[in-house]
């Protein structure tokens, strides 16, 4: 997929198992853009929401201090019941 959007080469794909569910680890030879990241995240399966949530952040980096710009993509430790 990376390559058909000409997102960079793919050096290495992980597949991880943890208590919570597999997690996909893909090194390629670029840093992707937010928005790159963004959308495949989506593509390759991750949570319809989680990404939203992502998204609508990404969208409002431009004015956002450079912490936050840093830390866009938000990951989880454990979920909230």
């Amino acid at each position: 997929m990376l390559r058909t959007l000409n997102l960079g080469r793919v050096r290495q794909v992980l597949y991880i198992r943890t208590r919570k569910g597999w997690h996909l680890l893909v090194e390629h030879s670029r840093n992707l853009t937010a928005a790159e990241t963004v959308c495949c995240q989506f593509a390759l399966g991750s949570d319809r929401l989680r990404e939203l949530l992502n998204t609508m952040r990404m969208l409002r980096l431009d004015n956002a201090p450079e912490f936050w710009q840093k830390r866009f993509n938000i990951l989880y430790s454990e979920k909230l019941r």
